[in-house]
Parts: structure tokens; C-alpha cells; sequence
């Protein structure tokens, strides 16, 4: 709608708040590491995170579960698809374990 995708939003907003160029850099390429200027390391990171959480169904909006991992930043971190898989089935259990405690602390809150 705007002609901008969150790339391009997330790097802006961290430059206004003064954050690193590394870090901004990093928000602006995630989606295409191959083509990031300067060190990949970072934005590799942040792209294969991005990755898995569309893996999980975290965070899957327009693109969907089309969003495939740039084979080159695959390669720079040494990945492999049974690593990035245990480390959904980690993360999913990690994340259904803070739901659980999340509804506990809602459960025993006192009304106000």
C-alpha cells in the first residue's frame, strides 16, 4: 500500500533512533542477504531467524510459507535443514512453555 515493505520501515525507524549502521543494514537486507552491502554475518543471522519463525508459522503474513532461505547465507552459517528443524520443534516448545506460564501469572493475578 505504501510502496515500502518492513525492511525499508524497520531500517528508517532504527536510523531515527540512532541505532548502529550494522543493525540498520541488517533490517534493510534480511530478506535478500545475497545482495547486502558490506559483512553478511548479521544479516545471515537475522534472515535465517526470520526463516525459521516462517518455518513455525510465526510471523507468516503476506508472504506466506513462500519465503524460501537464501542458499548463500544457508551456506555462509553452515546450516542444515535438520538444524533449522530441531530448532523450530525447540522453539515451538520454548514458546508453548511461556503460554503456559503467561496464562498461570494471568490465572493467579488478583482482580483489581
Amino acid at each position: 500500500v505504501l510502496g515500502i515493505d518492513h525492511c525499508e520501515v524497520g531500517a528508517v525507524l532504527l536510523g531515527h533512533w540512532g541505532l548502529p549502521e550494522e543493525i540498520m543494514t541488517a533490517v534493510s537486507w534480511h530478506h535478500r542477504p545475497d545482495d547486502s552491502p558490506g559483512e553478511a554475518f548479521l544479516v545471515d543471522l537475522i534472515h535465517a531467524a526470520d526463516n525459521i519463525c516462517m518455518m513455525s508459522g510465526i510471523g507468516s503474513g503476506q508472504d506466506g510459507l513462500n519465503y524460501i532461505p537464501s542458499a548463500g547465507a544457508v551456506n555462509r552459517l553452515g546450516l542444515t535443514t535438520q538444524a533449522m528443524e530441531m530448532t523450530v520443534c525447540r522453539m515451538l516448545g520454548v514458546l508453548g512453555e511461556m503460554g503456559d506460564i503467561f496464562q498461570q501469572e494471568s490465572c493467579a493475578a488478583p482482580d483489581a
